[in-house]
């Protein structure tokens, strides 16, 4: 087990709005979509999907997405189980990316981008937030914020919060609301509280 390093950068927006966690490699892409969700301040009441490559020479992208019933999103390539698919199986080495798609009908696109594979650190809580650049628009607020985009050209946020404190806020957040697991120092075998 390793520690991922991800940038998440949400698509379309100058300046940039972006995150940076470090996340457990043999977690799922559903705990994934939950520090996402908890570090871009959204509820989480609306369908997701990811989009990324298999290891290897593969150009060919594929759905990793919750089993929805009666899905209106139409997969690309074979679909996959989010609670299934640990983000290791996919993104091996620094540089792999993967597309992350919240809420289908705003249509929320961000990138991710694994910047570094790191060692666990003991006794540290994963996953974390360890940079926050901007807050991010408000759930269910696409269409006003493409509006003051065309009009204005950039969205300006009701509040803009310092990076510092941001990090620090979406942080204890994010290790409040979400299964942490811990490093035990030398034994990879973590446990949960």
């Amino acid at each position: 087990m390793k520690i991922y390093q991800m940038k998440i950068t949400l698509v379309g927006f100058e300046p940039a709005i972006w995150r940076r966690i470090e996340i457990r490699s043999d977690s799922t892409f559903a705990d994934l979509h939950d520090a996402i969700q908890s570090v871009m301040e959204w509820e989480g009441s609306h369908l997701h999907t990811f989009r990324v490559k298999k290891p290897g020479k593969s150009k060919k992208m594929f759905d990793i997405k919750p089993e929805f019933p009666d899905s209106i999103l139409e997969p690309v390539g074979d679909g996959y189980d989010d609670e299934e698919e640990q983000i290791g199986e996919w993104m091996l080495n620094p540089g792999d990316e993967a597309i992350y798609i919240y809420d289908l009908g705003d249509d929320w696109e961000h990138l991710i981008e694994l910047e570094e594979v790191k060692e666990p650190q003991p006794l540290m809580a994963y996953p974390r937030c360890v940079k926050a650049v901007r807050v991010a628009p408000e759930e269910d607020s696409r269409m006003v914020v493409m509006q003051q985009i065309e009009e204005e050209g950039q969205w300006t946020p009701d509040r803009e919060v310092p990076s510092e404190p941001l990090t620090r806020r979406l942080n204890d957040d994010l290790q409040q609301s979400l299964p942490l697991w811990r490093s035990k120092g030398e034994d990879d075998d973590p446990f949960k509280f």
